[in-house]
Formats: C-alpha cells, structure tokens, sequence
C-alpha cells in the first residue's frame, strides 16, 4: 500500500520497514515547518490515513510531579516545541520563558535546565538563543551535539548523546566512544 501526501510525498508503508522510512522522511520535513503550519499538516496526515492520532504522547503533570518527587531534576523544552533558530528573539523567549514559568508554578521551584528542540547547534538553535538562555535564568542547557560533557564545555550548549541501545553491548561502546571523543 502507498501514502500520498502531495507536497510531502508518497511512501510505501507495506512492512513495518516501510513504515519506519516513511515516518523518519515525513518528521524530517514537518519538524521544521512553523508551529500552525505544523499542527495542521499533522493532523491533515492522520485523517489521510485514517487514523486517530493518540492523545498521550506528553508526559501529564501528575507525571512531572512524581518525577520530581522521586528526586529527578526536571528541565524547560519550549511551551510548543518550535525551532528556536527560525523565531523572533520575541517568539523564542515567549517559548522558552513561558516553558520555565508553567514548570516553576507545576513544581513550586525554581527550574534552571533547558533543552533546545530538537537541538541542532546553528540549525535548531544559534547564539541568540543561547543568550535568550541565559537572559531568562536558566544554569545550564543542552543541545543534542553528539559527545560527553567536559568541565571545559560551555554549560549553555552542553552536548549529549541518545542512549537508545537495546544491548549493553552497544551502550557500553557508545559511552567509551563519547569519552574519547574531542
């Protein structure tokens, strides 16, 4: 069977390998598209293929809660999860303090970490805002540049890693990978 979404494309979604590239090419092209722009576009998708989109992808704030009660540190990501880099600093700061702001009152504390959509440094974020970071009072914040963290690193655009192996194998030589990395 074939997914014709026009301007997106047409994907063959007959096996689950199938499915799988067609999802990866589908976000590659909507991630990027303005917020509206992004909801519309998605939803337009899901009625194409007749589906009903599910309504518990975030986590709720009973959840957040108890993580921050079970000891987690708990850090901002953006109120709708724009691409910081294609915003006004007005639009960017909106999205980021309004993230700290509504998990301060959730939690009743301070929160003083921040992740970058999707975090790309210069293509999802760039040095604006980093300085938007700071400007609004977070500590630290982190971009999804591959490696580990060193104590030379510039805590605003501190980089990580996914840890998404199935076998300890794999994670294991990720981590080594990340420690002798430049």
């Amino acid at each position: 069977s074939v997914l014709d979404l026009g301007a997106l494309g047409c994907f063959a979604i007959r096996t689950p390998q199938e499915k799988a590239v067609a999802i990866a090419a589908i976000i590659r092209q909507i991630k990027y598209m303005p917020v509206a722009e992004r909801l519309t576009t998605t939803e337009g998708i899901a009625s194409t293929a007749h589906v009903q989109p599910p309504g518990n992808l975030m986590m709720t704030s009973v959840q957040v809660k108890a993580m921050r009660h079970a000891n987690m540190q708990i850090g901002a990501h953006t109120v709708s999860h724009p691409i910081l880099a294609r915003l006004s600093d007005d639009q960017a700061r909106a999205e980021m303090r309004g993230s700290k702001d509504f998990l301060e009152h959730l939690l009743g504390g301070r929160v003083g970490l921040f992740a970058y959509p999707n975090g790309k440094p210069g293509e999802d974020y760039n040095a604006q805002s980093v300085a938007l970071a700071q400007e609004i009072g977070f500590d630290a914040a982190v971009s999804t540049h591959w490696g580990a963290a060193r104590a030379r690193c510039d805590l605003f655009q501190v980089p990580r890693f996914t840890p998404w192996d199935r076998a300890r194998l794999g994670f294991s030589a990720r981590m080594a990978a990340n420690l002798f990395r430049d």
